[in-house]
């Protein structure tokens, strides 16, 4: 006997993640945040505040596309489309580049004569790097993700401009959308 996936087990899966994920992210931002005593001591500490802080941004997003695979309907409205899309694919960049920070923190530290460059405001400064390339790098979201009504349905979409629509799925942006991007912003 197999085991289909139901909209039943995706709500499950999505209420469970949810759950999990806010309570776990909420402990790690909490002893970040609230001691400071743990920040000052390693640089480390913060690269791991920002991943839990880009989790628990992914894992907020998660009931909006819950109630969507449940009701088949998008009432968020337009602003909370492109909202929901840019941190949900987002904040993979952010876990990404935290993890390639914490990766390079971990070299320095193992190099005597290099230690003086892990310092907190140095962490600072590249988490906030991290979420400013998490801005720019999720400006086409918020371009061309919308919403859309269909029947009597709304949904939320990203419509790529150059979407190749010979193959159904394939909608990743592609080196035009980022040229269209730039010549927007000019």
């Amino acid at each position: 006997m197999t085991c289909t996936p139901t909209v039943t087990h995706h709500l499950v899966t999505y209420l469970l993640t949810f759950a999990v994920g806010v309570l776990g992210n909420a402990l790690v931002l909490y002893v970040v945040v609230c001691h400071r005593q743990l920040r000052s001591k390693s640089v480390a500490n913060y690269y791991i505040g920002n991943l839990a802080l880009a989790d628990m941004s992914f894992v907020l997003t998660l009931p909006l596309f819950c109630w969507t695979t449940y009701a088949s309907d998008w009432p968020f409205g337009n602003f909370a489309c492109k909202l929901a899309y840019s941190v949900h694919d987002g904040v993979r960049l952010v876990g990404v580049f935290t993890l390639a920070a914490l990766s390079v923190d971990r070299y320095v530290a193992s190099y005597y004569n290099l230690g003086r460059y892990r310092t907190v405001t140095v962490g600072g400064v590249v988490c906030a790097c991290v979420w400013l390339s998490f801005a720019v790098m999720t400006l086409p979201y918020w371009l061309y993700a919308s919403t859309s009504s269909l029947a009597a349905r709304r949904t939320c979409r990203v419509h790529w401009p150059d979407a190749d629509l010979t193959h159904p799925g394939t909608y990743a942006p592609s080196k035009s959308t980022w040229i269209r991007v730039c010549r927007s912003i000019q």
